[in-house]
């Protein structure tokens, strides 16, 4: 597979429709980052275990309440808009296409399948990352496609979605990954520029690359 054609393209893609990939790949961004709640409790001024056990259980009801509203929009929200934004990159990539595109699965008889199918996805990924976090982060890269195969094949079964992905990245998750690795000089260039250069391109030049990627292991 040739990863400097597949960024040449890519990046042909973003320079003629440049603001609505940008949009787009924030979109993608919003998914694909999970937010989290952090709490730390200074265990250094906390002398007497019962304070403690009170003062983490004070903080833990906020944050649980915080994290399923979190994973609620994520689900119903930002994964649907996840595969819009994949579709919008992979059909950018051949011609101009509308940033209308990033709504697909909400416009789709098939909305409930495309929520389940990326929930079991992401079901999949956090138990492997539970046994050891290489298998987990192969497993990343073995899943990757399930959003693309999702707006192809309208109402798949998502065991189906999540098989097809993972035969599809045989012999091409190293490949994946050295494309992914390509960026990092682009990303310390995004983080230099107080993260505009993340935002306003290295995003979308990843998002359609990642588009490119899959339209080569289609071809495959």
């Amino acid at each position: 597979m040739d990863i400097g054609l597949i960024k040449r393209r890519a990046k042909e893609s973003i320079k003629r429709n440049y603001w609505p990939a940008v949009i787009g790949a924030m979109l993608i961004t919003a998914s694909v980052a999970t937010p989290t709640a952090v709490v730390k409790v200074n265990v250094n001024d906390i002398s007497d275990l019962n304070v403690y056990i009170q003062q983490a259980a004070s903080y833990a009801r906020p944050v649980f309440g915080t994290s399923i509203v979190a994973l609620l929009v994520k689900v119903f929200l930002l994964h649907p808009l996840e595969v819009g934004g994949r579709k919008f990159f992979f059909d950018n990539g051949r011609n101009t296409a509308s940033l209308n595109e990033v709504s697909y699965a909400f416009g789709s008889r098939n909305y409930f399948n495309v929520v389940l199918t990326m929930f079991v996805r992401d079901i999949f990924n956090s138990l492997w990352f539970l046994l050891f976090v290489i298998p987990g982060f192969i497993k990343v890269y073995s899943y990757r496609l399930v959003p693309y195969i999702l707006f192809e094949n309208p109402g798949i079964d998502p065991m189906t979605a999540i098989t097809r992905s993972r035969e599809m990245m045989n012999g091409h998750k190293m490949e994946a990954f050295l494309l992914d690795l390509s960026f990092i000089g682009w990303f310390i260039l995004g983080v230099l520029s107080l993260g505009l250069g993340l935002f306003f391109w290295v995003s979308p030049y990843m998002s359609a690359a990642q588009a490119e990627f899959y339209r080569s292991v289609r071809q495959a």
